[in-house]
């Protein structure tokens, strides 16, 4: 069974049970990639696993030297590279197999910076080199705000799409003969959503919605919800549903649910909430394996106004990764 909680961080040493074999998290240019860290002491643990992606160095590094001098000699830095996935997956691996192999079995790992790529990844990963008895713990530190995002069209977060790929190891099952169907969870970022929609150019679209009372704030639902309504106001034939953000198995039932309404399509997911939402659909994909799911690479961040931490935490495990 999955448990969740939902904490202030004044409650975080008591609840997350240390001390733990290895701490990972990744270096963002948002404080939160330090919400986190900032309350693991050096004793907590035997290794932080501290990823940074080398093609954002120019905004990651002062935050990326920090988590380094945070952690001092228990720090173990990992290359990662939104650009080259292979290399991020095989880095990824390495670093945690190298863990294992020397006895680690206890893990944290802070999602909360890791781009959605990354995060699916991951999830792939764990369970091919973290044997089931291990103990893995996920957390997440929800944004406070986005200062870049508004109820107005001057309001943005990323510009530009880069790219658009099937994520390394969730290619799903194409069949020609069948049109397709692609899924959306939308997050703030609609320009994104809107430049995949326009290169899919699929039968149907499902834009899904993050249920209010799983939002940390009315006003980040509110400021959501204007998003998802320009997106709908777009694309007239178009199929709407709402999941969860604070709970991965009720996000991935309802993405499974949205699926079986249409059957007989190819189906495209593309996870662009936020990244418990994204884990919802990396179980969904795994358990219905002909499910792809999709990354759309931006080519520019709101670095200076992307988010502010929030004063509090979610932690949960994830025993379907292993089929538990």
């Amino acid at each position: 069974m999955m448990e969740i909680k939902r904490e202030k961080f004044r409650n975080f040493r008591e609840i997350v049970n240390f001390p733990i074999d290895v701490f990972v998290c990744c270096a963002s240019f948002e404080d939160r990639s330090k919400a986190i860290s900032e309350r693991i002491g050096k004793s907590q643990i035997r290794t932080a696993l501290v990823c940074k992606n080398q093609d954002f160095s120019h905004v990651v590094d002062d935050n990326f030297d920090a988590l380094i001098d945070h952690f001092g000699l228990k720090a173990q830095p990992v290359v990662l590279d939104t650009t080259a996935p292979i290399m991020t997956a095989d880095n990824l691996r390495h670093s945690i197999e190298k863990e294992v192999d020397g006895g680690a079995s206890k893990f944290l790992i802070d999602i909360t910076t890791f781009t959605h790529e990354e995060i699916l990844v991951l999830l792939k990963i764990i369970p091919l080199v973290v044997p089931n008895g291990g103990d893995v713990v996920f957390c997440y530190n929800p944004a406070q705000s986005y200062p870049g995002a508004s109820k107005d069209e001057k309001g943005w977060l990323s510009k530009g799409i880069g790219g658009i790929r099937s994520v390394l190891g969730y290619s799903g099952l194409y069949q020609p003969e069948r049109k397709s169907h692609l899924i959306v969870l939308v997050g703030m970022e609609s320009e994104r959503a809107e430049k995949l929609i326009d290169a899919y150019e699929p039968s149907i679209v499902s834009l899904g919605k993050g249920l209010q009372e799983s939002s940390i704030s009315d006003t980040l639902h509110d400021v959501n919800n204007f998003y998802f309504k320009k997106l709908k106001s777009k694309y007239q034939h178009l199929d709407k549903f709402e999941f969860s953000c604070t709970n991965p198995l009720d996000a991935k039932d309802a993405i499974l649910n949205q699926v079986r309404l249409f059957p007989d399509h190819n189906v495209v997911v593309a996870p662009m909430n936020n990244k418990i939402s994204t884990a919802g659909a990396a179980l969904a994909a795994m358990e219905m394996q002909q499910l792809q799911l999709c990354y759309a690479h931006a080519n520019e961040y709101n670095v200076e106004r992307y988010s502010t931490p929030s004063d509090e935490y979610i932690a949960f495990r994830l025993p379907d990764l292993w089929g538990v």
